[in-house]
């Protein structure tokens, strides 16, 4: 949430593009995004400074960059 907007970082082209989104239900480790999404969107777990615009490289959750050969490779 920025400036009471709730927004996410999204994928598009290989590129970082914010999407304003609204939210449902939350719990511990998970909030419901009720629109703004569609379910194939891809999204950023971790954007720290990324801005739109931005080319974004793909990693499979959970491996480091050593273990992932997409990492540097782009979509």
């Amino acid at each position: 949430v920025f400036a009471g907007i709730e927004k996410v970082i999204a994928v598009e082209e290989g590129k970082a593009r914010e999407r304003t989104v609204s939210t449902g239900r939350r719990a511990a480790g998970w909030i419901e995004i009720t629109s703004g999404l569609k379910a194939k969107d891809v999204v950023v777990l971790e954007p720290g400074n990324l801005r739109t615009g931005q080319a974004v490289k793909f990693a499979e959750a959970g491996l480091t960059a050593a273990e992932n050969p997409q990492v540097g490779n782009g979509p």
